[in-house]
């Protein structure tokens, strides 16, 4: 298994690994359209979780981006292969991205949860706002666990 930034030729593979979710009932093509002008794709790194040279599971990382405090990094679009989740392959990337930015000096890691926040609580999320559909939630890596003053629009 091996976790790292994802190839430019990989995207599309990583576009349907949400399609079941995201793809609003929209066609494979106009989905993957959809994906590839996305301006908030393009503000992002995509890191993969790869095992036996098939992408199982992806995450995109911002910096700098949403309102996202300095030495805040920010998780989206979080997916697993429809055939391989629940089977601690997002937890592993998560886990493994967390506990590498947080030795390169990153301050927390935001993410919007729009499942049950009780996964993300059990790997070290906290909620700091919910509006009843999603909630933004916060891996704090400062001894203090503060929360910046701003919050992150949803990404």
């Amino acid at each position: 298994m091996e976790i790292r930034k994802a190839k430019a030729e990989e995207y599309d593979q990583i576009y349907l690994l949400g399609y079941d979710v995201w793809g609003e009932g929209n066609p494979v093509q106009k989905y993957l359209d959809d994906c590839r002008s996305s301006k908030k794709y393009d503000s992002g790194e995509w890191f993969v979780l790869v095992s036996d040279s098939k992408i199982i599971s992806a995450l995109i990382v911002y910096d700098g981006y949403f309102g996202l405090d300095n030495k805040y990094y920010g998780f989206g679009s979080i997916a697993t292969d429809l055939k391989s989740r629940k089977k601690g392959y997002a937890k592993k990337l998560i886990h493994t991205l967390c506990d590498r930015f947080k030795n390169e000096g990153v301050n927390g890691i935001y993410l919007y949860s729009d499942i049950d926040d009780e996964f993300y609580k059990k790997i070290g999320f906290s909620v700091v706002l919910s509006d009843g559909k999603s909630s933004c939630m916060l891996n704090s890596f400062n001894k203090a666990n503060l929360v910046p003053m701003a919050i992150p629009t949803y990404f």
